[in-house]
C-alpha cells in the first residue's frame, strides 16, 4: 500500500479532494494530510485519525514556520531532495510516495521525504478552487486582496510548477464518473467524522427550497452595504417565492445582520457547503463564481442558476470578474 502526503490544505474542500484522490486509487494505506489555518485563523476541521476500509487518514496540523523554513539546514535538505527527485522523475518504480498541492508542485513539499523517498515521489494536484483555472488578471487581483507580492512572477512560476504534476484530480471542470463518485464518498467519510447532529437538526424540505451561496462582497471585495441591500431586494423579486436560505461565505460577517434584516434565513455556519449540497438537497442552488455551483452541478445533479449572469452587473456590485473565470460558469 502506498502514501500520501498533502501539504497546504486550508479549506474542507481540500480535504475532500485528497481522500477522494486517495480512495479512488484504491492502493492508498495513509493519507497524511497537513493542516494550516485560514484566512480567519482557523483550522478548517478538527485534528484527528480517521479509519476506513484500509485506508487511514491522518488530520494534523502543518508545521510551516518561516524560522525552521529558512535555517541553512532545511534549505540545503530542500535542495538535495529536488535533485532527487528531478533525477528519479527519469525512472520507472513499483515503489511510489505520492505528494500533493492544490494546484502546482511546491518543491516545500519534499522536505516531509527523506533523500530516498524523493527518487520514487511522484506529485499529486487537486483543485485550490475555482481560482486553479482563473488566468494572470485573477491572479494579480487575489493577490492584491491577500497582500501577496510580485503576483506576475509567481503566477508564472506556479504555471511551470504545475507540469511537474504527474496525476491531477478535479470535480469542478469535466470531473470523470469516478471523480464524482469519490468525491461523494468523501463528504460521507468527513461529514461522519465531523458529526452531523446539526444537520440532522434542520427543518428544511428540499422539494420546495432555495440555498443562496453568498459571497463576501462586503467583508472581501468592499462593495457598500448599501449596494447589496438592493442587490438581495431585488434577488428575492426574481427567485420563487419559497423559502430562500443562506449559506454565508466562510470570511463574511459583515453581511450576516443584512441577511437577516432582509427576511433571508441562515445556515448554520457549523455545515459545510458540500455537506448543505449533500444531506439537504434543495430544489435549486443559486450563486456567483463560486465552485459550490460547479459542485452541485457536476457532482450532485442539482438545478444550479448563475445569478451572476442572470443578473449582470446588479450581481457585482460594480466588481468585475476575469474572462477566465467567466467562462466555468458560461452554461450555468
Amino acid at each position: 500500500m502506498n502514501k500520501v502526503i498533502a501539504t497546504d490544505v486550508i479549506s474542507l474542500f481540500h480535504v475532500y479532494s485528497m481522500i477522494a484522490w486517495a480512495i479512488s486509487k484504491k492502493n492508498i494505506g495513509l493519507v497524511e494530510i497537513n493542516l494550516l489555518p485560514n484566512r480567519n485563523g482557523n483550522i478548517c476541521i478538527k485534528l484527528g485519525e480517521i479509519n476506513y476500509g484500509q485506508t487511514k487518514i491522518v488530520l494534523k496540523e502543518q508545521l510551516n514556520s518561516r524560522k525552521e523554513k529558512n535555517t541553512l539546514g532545511s534549505v540545503f535538505k530542500i535542495f538535495q531532495n529536488i535533485i532527487a527527485f528531478v533525477v528519479g522523475r527519469f525512472f520507472e518504480t513499483k515503489k511510489v510516495i505520492f505528494v500533493a498541492h492544490h494546484s502546482y508542485f511546491k518543491p516545500t513539499m519534499l522536505s516531509y521525504l527523506t533523500f530516498k523517498q524523493c527518487f520514487y515521489a511522484r506529485v499529486v494536484c487537486f483543485e485550490e478552487g475555482v481560482g486553479t483555472y482563473g488566468d494572470l488578471r485573477h491572479w494579480v487581483d487575489s493577490s492584491r486582496r491577500e497582500g501577496k507580492k510580485n503576483p506576475h512572477i509567481s503566477f508564472y512560476v506556479k504555471k511551470y510548477l504545475s507540469y511537474f504534476c504527474t496525476e491531477k484530480y478535479k470535480v469542478l471542470f469535466n470531473p470523470t464518473e469516478s471523480q464524482k463518485k469519490s468525491f461523494k464518498e468523501a463528504v460521507e467519510i468527513i461529514s461522519a467524522y465531523r458529526g452531523r447532529q446539526v444537520i440532522d437538526s434542520l427543518d428544511l424540505v428540499g422539494d420546495d427550497s432555495i440555498v443562496y451561496f453568498s459571497s463576501p462582497l462586503i467583508d472581501l471585495l468592499d462593495v457598500g452595504e448599501k449596494a447589496y441591500r438592493n442587490f438581495l431586494l431585488k434577488l428575492k423579486k426574481i427567485l420563487p417565492k419559497v423559502d430562500i436560505y443562506v449559506k454565508p461565505h466562510p470570511l463574511e460577517s459583515k453581511s450576516l445582520s443584512v441577511y437577516r434584516e432582509e427576511g433571508f434565513k441562515l445556515l448554520p455556519s457549523d455545515i459545510d457547503a458540500e455537506e448543505v449540497i449533500r444531506y439537504l438537497k434543495p430544489s435549486l442552488v443559486v450563486g456567483g463564481f463560486s465552485g459550490v455551483l460547479l459542485i452541485a452541478r457536476n457532482v450532485y445533479d442539482i438545478k444550479v442558476v448563475n445569478i451572476a449572469d442572470k443578473m449582470g452587473e446588479e450581481f457585482s456590485c460594480g466588481v468585475e470578474y476575469s474572462s477566465a473565470i467567466r467562462t466555468l460558469f458560461t452554461d450555468l
